[in-house]
């Protein structure tokens, strides 16, 4: 009985042991450590479930700050919000091809080959038909001639005429600026028909970069404050440069058809076109009251001219006389003169021209000169 009291006694006082209740024997039982317990996982789960949101908050808080200063900064600023800037690509070119099956109002060819014929306002009503309508109705190939005369300038329009990629574009009377025209230009290399009568003089400017497609028809009629210096400089190298590549020469060197109808050059004009354009066949300086008898020397002295021109029209240039068609007299290639309504100019005198002329030449109108055509 001693033994059992001792051993009863070391086990309570050890914390090792524990009456069962069964019996009133002592038996050893092991106790759980804490780490064992119940209570004891759980608080330790709660903690790490703690730890990590508040890793996962930290960010939360940091990106609600960055937008409540975003908000203080534009709630402060003056500035208005300006779009995203993106580009504008060209529509694509469609794939012949039957889709879905056989259906012919689906038909990529058959639809732009009905699509040919259709004035442009009705295309732009069937481009509101369908995605595939759409995309079909902006085909480069619907839109070689593109007339945006007296149009409202907006860049929905400026947008629509890059997808559309024309060869010949007007834009005649259109209050233009120099980067609008720089942009437009850039993003059109097979431009080759440009007409930009009665646009203010920084639109012309802006033919003046590395970019400037190399046109072969380019009207600037009427434009107002066209001078000597202006054309110098669209008619000069460009002074910025493409990566790799320097101009030498002027972009607009490959011109063909010049017109300057109603403009303010004068004889000085003359020489930076016969000098820069040396494959012009084509040249209106009608309506230009400062244009002498000196201006048309220099076209009799040019080889360029000389070989070149086909048609020059004179019609309303005042200062022109009768001394100008010695020196178009030169001119091997020119098949028509006009000077209408050149008062210094007699009749006889056009007569005479044209039958001395080595390119059977004969009167039309008053003072018209144009190539006699051969009856069939």
């Amino acid at each position: 009985m001693e033994i059992k009291e001792e051993i009863s006694e070391a086990g309570h006082s050890s914390g090792m042991g524990m009456k069962h209740p069964d019996s009133g024997n002592h038996v050893m039982v092991p106790k759980r450590r804490k780490s064992d317990d119940g209570n004891s996982m759980c608080s330790s789960v709660q903690d790490s479930v703690e730890i990590s949101e508040h890793n996962q908050s930290l960010p939360r808080k940091k990106s609600s700050l960055r937008t409540q200063l975003a908000q203080q900064i534009h709630s402060s600023s003056t500035k208005t919000m300006k779009k995203p800037v993106y580009p504008v690509r060209p529509a694509h070119v469609h794939s012949s091809g039957l889709s879905q099956a056989g259906n012919y109002a689906l038909d990529q060819t058959c639809l732009l080959a009905v699509f040919r014929y259709l004035p442009p306002e009705t295309l732009v009503t069937c481009s509101l038909v369908c995605k595939l309508w759409s995309n079909i109705s902006v085909d480069p190939a619907l839109w070689k001639r593109m007339n945006c005369a007296e149009y409202k300038l907006t860049a929905s329009l400026l947008t629509a005429i890059v997808r559309r990629q024309p060869e010949h574009l007007i834009m005649d009377w259109i209050s233009l600026g120099k980067r609008q025209v720089t942009w437009l230009i850039s993003r059109i290399p097979s431009l080759k028909h440009l007409s930009l009568q009665g646009t203010p003089l920084q639109a012309v400017l802006g033919l003046h970069t590395c970019m400037c497609p190399p046109l072969q028809i380019l009207d600037l009629s009427f434009v107002a404050g066209l001078n000597d210096s202006a054309i110098r400089e669209i008619l000069s190298p460009p002074k910025d440069s493409r990566p790799g590549l320097a101009d030498s020469k002027s972009r607009l060197r490959n011109l063909k058809m010049l017109k300057l109808a109603g403009t303010d050059i004068s004889d000085v004009a003359l020489r930076y076109i016969t000098q820069g354009l040396p494959s012009l066949t084509h040249l209106d300086i009608s309506s230009c009251q400062r244009i002498t008898d000196a201006a048309i020397a220099q076209i009799g002295t040019s080889s360029a001219a000389i070989k070149t021109l086909i048609e020059l029209d004179l019609s309303c240039c005042k200062l022109i006389t009768e001394l100008s068609l010695d020196h178009l007299a030169k001119c091997d290639a020119l098949t028509r003169l006009d000077l209408s309504h050149v008062p210094q100019v007699t009749t006889q005198a056009v007569i005479k021209f044209a039958s001395t002329s080595k390119n059977d030449l004969q009167l039309h109108d008053i003072k018209l000169v144009d190539k006699r055509k051969v009856a069939q």
